[in-house]
């Protein structure tokens, strides 16, 4: 059974110019059929049928948000730190991306997050049968009170949202919202997929202006020390099935 992962990776401090030529190239690259094909042998190699990305960013650090689709999220990590000591191009292309722009290094013990799914929940929305689906990813960083909330809170999971959210989701057009909290040595994050029948990328000034969801994050916003335009997420997508979009990166680089 394919399964869905996302995980959050900040970049470092004056690395934004690298991250964001680094994908332009990748755009460049795509037009080829034949990196098209290395590309996706690759991801069979890893064990992955599909994969998105996303940039955001959170009081003026930006993070990257991986989408993995595959059958295990571990098992596709530690392939992947094993193609990066069998050489192989593409794996050691990435691995020099990460140790440079992130400063992670895939082959040190203990670098693969701890990922714990809280669920996939569904939404009923009306929609047209034609209706185009779009997704994205967010994090939220958790302090360490916040870490501990979320981890306490996950020990009695309901296989429904809260009424209130759900509401919420109704209104932004949301019909899939699933969760993860991420632990590792690069940080702690509480971490959203969600599916909309609406561009996610043109909803942020509705959510600012949203009561209940600024009411819903109240305590997370106190705990982290982050106002709450910060956890409404500001992003731009990076790679969306298979295919690299043209990002703007004026406002980063």
């Amino acid at each position: 059974m394919l399964e869905r992962y996302v995980h959050a990776v900040p970049i470092l401090p004056g690395k934004e110019a690298a991250f964001s030529n680094y994908y332009i190239e990748q755009c460049e690259k795509l037009k080829d059929p034949e990196f098209q094909k290395a590309l996706a042998e690759y991801w069979i190699a890893l064990g992955m049928s599909g994969w998105n990305a996303w940039y955001q960013n959170i009081s003026g650090r930006g993070y990257f948000l991986h989408c993995f689709e595959g059958a295990n999220y571990r098992d596709i990590m530690l392939r992947f730190s094993e193609l990066v000591r069998e050489e192989h191009l593409y794996a050691k292309s990435a691995e020099n991306f990460y140790q440079e722009v992130f400063g992670i290094d895939f082959l040190d013990e203990g670098i693969i997050p701890d990922l714990l799914h809280l669920g996939d929940y569904s939404i009923s929305v009306e929609r047209d049968t034609i209706a185009q689906v779009y997704s994205w990813a967010f994090a939220i960083p958790l302090c360490d009170k916040q870490l501990t909330k979320q981890l306490e809170a996950a020990k009695n999971l309901s296989e429904e949202l809260d009424p209130v959210y759900y509401s919420v989701c109704q209104d932004f057009r949301v019909i899939l919202d699933s969760r993860w909290i991420q632990q590792s040595k690069f940080g702690n994050y509480l971490i959203f997929y969600q599916e909309l029948l609406q561009n996610p990328f043109e909803l942020r000034d509705k959510q600012l202006k949203n009561p209940i969801l600024r009411m819903l994050t109240k305590e997370i916003c106190k705990d982290n020390g982050l106002p709450y335009h910060e956890i409404v997420p500001n992003l731009i997508p990076m790679v969306q099935n298979l295919c690299f979009e043209q990002p703007t990166f004026e406002h980063i680089t």
